[in-house]
């Protein structure tokens, strides 16, 4: 049976119920609670930086199948200095431009090759004061 239109992480009840070829009737109430199994990045935002000073920070995901690859910076452009790790996610490099609140799109699979969801986050790294 497959049950469709289900919300996740919501707790649903249901009751079996067997009768016996002498007549008696016995059930019991059981419950389930649907998954998410599309894969999603489950990180909100990013560490800001600094000019010419290391950054290192690596992005998150959540359900679907483990483990996730193909990191992909789909829209958005990195300060000079900064690249991302298709296989682990991690962005790092000494940035040695700055970006006020750059905009970043980004996707990743998982296992089974079932892409993400695009997630947009915001970056800013500023200049050191003198």
């Amino acid at each position: 049976m497959n049950l469709t239109g289900l919300t996740t992480n919501t707790v649903y009840y249901f009751k079996v119920v067997a009768t016996n070829s002498g007549g008696t009737t016995n059930g019991s109430v059981l419950s389930f609670t649907p998954q998410n199994t599309t894969v999603a990045i489950s990180t909100t935002s990013l560490p800001n930086g600094n000019v010419n000073s290391s950054y290192s920070y690596n992005l998150s995901a959540q359900y679907g199948t483990l483990p996730y690859k193909n990191w992909t910076k789909t829209s958005g452009t990195w300060p000079t200095g900064l690249s991302l790790n298709a296989s682990t996610g991690e962005i790092s490099g000494t940035p040695t431009t700055t970006a006020i609140a750059t905009t970043l799109k980004f996707t990743v699979q998982d296992a089974n090759n079932v892409t993400s969801a695009e997630k947009t986050l915001t970056l800013t790294i500023s200049a050191v004061a003198p």
